[in-house]
């Protein structure tokens, strides 16, 4: 069966959506300008953790044909305080190779299944004779190769300088510490909170979607 001047519309549209996710994982570097209140600096040092579900992020690229899709792609990410004043951030990598793998499986249902709809005419039979082995295949093929789980992990580690000082811990991806920029923490027990400083807002280039203020981390080491 050729494929008539609709259905390679809509494969093009669909296709165009696939890679705007593909680009959106690959770009998606976690930044952060944290600060904190407390008065013993010496508690933050060591390695903490936090989940995120990017779910919401890579969705805002796919636009109303996949407002329905829900699959968590959860990751965990890990900000280390070191005694020299350096600061690392980084996530569990197999941890998210295990996650965009099912992750991955549920959008290539959800995509294959949006082809479908969008070709009535078409059996679901006659549309996947057009694409090798089917649709689904097809488009996981197509992610498989446009995205590997190790770069998208790999974009997402930083490191950096850190300072706590007056209640307040500043840390910057360079090699200097911007005094000019800083959250309030509280440490309990094995939980690190992050909040805003009064009357301040949220940078929303940095902060991603499903992210908000307060961040709680959970002690790792």
């Amino acid at each position: 069966m050729k494929r008539n001047g609709r259905m390679r519309s809509n494969e093009r549209k669909t296709m165009k959506k696939l890679t705007r996710i593909a680009a959106v994982l690959m770009i998606l570097v976690m930044t952060f300008a944290l600060v904190g209140c407390g008065d013993d600096s010496k508690a933050l040092i060591g390695k903490w953790g936090m989940k995120y579900d990017m779910h919401d992020a890579v969705l805002e690229q796919m636009g109303d044909e996949f407002a329905d899709f829900k699959s968590s792609l959860e990751v965990t990410i890990f900000f280390e305080f070191k005694e020299d004043g350096t600061m690392e951030m980084s996530v569990d990598n197999d941890e998210f190779a295990a996650n965009y793998a099912n992750w991955l499986e549920d959008f290539s249902d959800y995509a294959a299944n949006y082809i479908y709809d969008s070709n009535p005419d078409y059996s679901k039979e006659d549309i996947d004779a057009v694409y090798s082995p089917n649709v689904k295949e097809y488009i996981k093929s197509m992610m498989e190769e446009s995205v590997q789980p190790e770069d998208v992990t790999a974009d997402m580690h930083q490191e950096g300088v850190w300072e706590a000082k007056n209640g307040k811990v500043f840390i910057s991806d360079g090699d200097t510490v911007d005094k000019t920029s800083y959250d309030l923490y509280t440490i309990s027990g094995d939980t690190l909170t992050f909040e805003l400083p009064k009357g301040a807002e949220a940078d929303g280039e940095n902060m991603l979607p499903g992210m908000e203020y307060p961040l709680v981390f959970t002690r790792v080491k």
